[in-house]
């Protein structure tokens, strides 16, 4: 009965550090990947992303295309104007769009 008792307390004692040291690690961690940014452009992957971005701005796509070097062209309606529209669109490395161009599609 004693041994249950004193492996209870060692591990109920224990457990606070080992939370405090995880914490630690996964604090560290995040500022690790904070100071190492990606460099480079957006793959086809990205396209989801760019999806994303489209829809919840209320635009419908009605066709996309991955451009190379990080650029997709979009063609797509707005559902608050009338008529079709073009963009092109910009990624980086982590699928954040960059830049965006659109013009009227006639």
């Amino acid at each position: 009965m004693m041994a249950i008792l004193l492996w209870g307390f060692i591990f109920y004692s224990s457990v606070p550090f080992y939370y405090e040291m995880y914490k630690n690690w996964d604090e560290k961690s995040a500022s690790n990947e904070q100071l190492t940014p990606c460099s480079g452009l957006g793959t086809d992957v990205c396209i989801d992303k760019v999806r994303l971005n489209f829809e919840n701005t209320g635009k419908t796509i009605l066709g996309e295309e991955y451009l190379g070097n990080g650029n997709f062209g979009i063609t797509f309606i707005d559902r608050n104007r009338p008529g079709s529209y073009s963009a092109r669109v910009s990624t980086d490395c982590e699928c954040g769009i960059t830049n965006v161009q659109v013009s009227n599609l006639r």
